[in-house]
């Protein structure tokens, strides 16, 4: 019965550290958003804009310059309605 609930335990505690660190940026997810995903999710645009101008050697990702295409069409659409 031990056995199963630290089973339980650690894999919660897997499952956790998971969700942290894909949060954070620490783990590079396979899949790569595009621009008009980040027009569609403000914060997540945002949370990938202060990542990227913390990290300039990751400026030039897929990433990046999709938030930052995403960003200069926002405020595109802000100057011209």
């Amino acid at each position: 019965m031990r056995a199963i609930g630290l089973l339980l335990t650690v894999a919660i505690i897997a499952v956790l550290a998971v969700i942290v660190f894909r949060s954070t940026g620490m783990v590079n997810s396979n899949q790569t958003r595009g621009v008009q995903w980040y027009i569609d999710h403000p914060t997540e645009r945002q949370q990938q804009l202060d990542y990227c101008n913390q990290h300039a050697e990751s400026s030039g990702s897929q990433e990046c310059s999709a938030a930052i295409n995403a960003q200069a069409q926002v405020d595109a659409s802000k100057v011209h309605p």
